[in-house]
């Protein structure tokens, strides 16, 4: 099922050009196994609201990703009824009759939101849905920052941004191009020491992120995780991959154009900084809003088109070397500089650490 246009939710996404604190969370967590659902709740917060796509289920998908079971299992322990999802899709206008939040209710057993407006607007009525809870008790939980974290932080909700997606597979080419670029923008702020907005109430935020995650309960669900870091861990060297191709393409394209004036420093980083970096991720958002309805086999072949990337000659593998946590491989070009590219278990480049 697709989506239709967001204007509500465009204008709001461009807030953040006077405001970039907006997009900016307050927790972030690898994925909801890193919180510490009872803690969460005896700091004060006492009603949680999550993001579907890529936080709890593969991009839209209906059932509860695998390795998140334990952790969807003590979210609904502790929140019990004061736990909704608020989806883009389900539950909206574009939702026929309900039927896909009906789906979802039934398989994670969880409440959806009817909601008319679309992240991140439409903050109301989900207020409305924890009738008598003020929106400093409510905590948000989603993949997106000029969405989810922008929608919680517009109403004074404490804002938690997953970090890790459930799977590139499947999902909208402009969606993953979008989120890279967010993730960029973050890191600049970070690095300008551009912290979220204060939340009024004092929450010891290390208290509930749990630093080591529990282990999974069955052999079932641990076969479940492996094979899901597996497949993290290949979409990212895939994702690292076209990015690098992407980047030797556009400097050898300014290089053609501008021979004279190439400083070495790539397009990507150059609108990365200041005010640009965020004007050009609030206005990608605005594309984000509308999906394609593709399949994913389709999405998939058109990634070098609607995401942007290069189709030049695929880099050849020099060297590969892997040990415990870490993995280097040295590339090449045909014509160009040898690459050497660095890995390490767990960092995603260019995303804020989470301690």
């Amino acid at each position: 099922m697709g989506q239709s246009f967001n204007l509500q939710g465009i204008l709001q996404s461009f807030r953040v050009l006077t405001s970039p604190r907006l997009m900016v969370p307050n927790i972030v967590v690898r994925d909801i196994r890193d919180i510490n659902f009872e803690q969460l709740h005896k700091s004060g917060i006492i009603a949680i609201a999550f993001d579907k796509d890529n936080c709890l289920t593969k991009p839209y998908g209906l059932e509860l990703h695998p390795p998140f079971q334990d952790a969807w299992k003590r979210c609904r322990k502790v929140y019990k009824d004061q736990v909704v999802i608020v989806s883009n899709s389900a539950g909206t206008p574009d939702d026929k009759d309900n039927q896909q939040a009906q789906a979802i209710e039934q398989a994670l057993q969880v409440n959806v939101l009817r909601h008319q407006e679309k992240k991140p607007s439409g903050g109301q009525e989900l207020l409305d849905h924890f009738s008598g809870i003020k929106a400093a008790r409510i905590a948000f939980v989603g993949d997106r920052a000029l969405t989810d974290v922008v929608f919680g932080n517009n109403y004074g909700m404490l804002t938690i941004l997953t970090r890790d997606v459930v799977t590139e597979e499947g999902d909208n080419p402009m969606a993953l191009r979008i989120r890279r670029l967010e993730h960029r923008v973050l890191a600049f702020l970070d690095r300008m020491n551009i912290k979220a907005q204060p939340h009024p109430i004092p929450i010891d935020l290390h208290a509930v992120v749990l630093q080591a995650p529990p282990p999974p309960e069955s052999e079932e669900e641990a076969k479940a995780d492996i094979v899901a870091e597996e497949t993290r861990q290949k979409e990212a060297k895939e994702s690292e991959e076209r990015e690098a191709k992407f980047e030797r393409s556009k400097r050898a394209q300014k290089m053609t154009t501008h021979p004279s004036s190439n400083t070495g420093v790539s397009s990507t980083a150059a609108t990365t900084t200041g005010a640009p970096a965020v004007a050009a991720a609030a206005a990608a958002a605005a594309q984000a809003h509308v999906h394609t309805g593709q399949t994913a086999s389709s999405q998939t072949g058109s990634v070098g088109s609607a995401g942007g990337f290069s189709t030049q000659v695929e880099p050849q593998i020099l060297s590969h070397e892997q040990g415990t946590g870490w993995e280097r491989t040295i590339t090449q070009v045909p014509g160009e500089e040898p690459v050497h590219s660095i890995k390490l278990a767990g960092h995603i480049k260019g995303i804020p650490g989470r301690r």
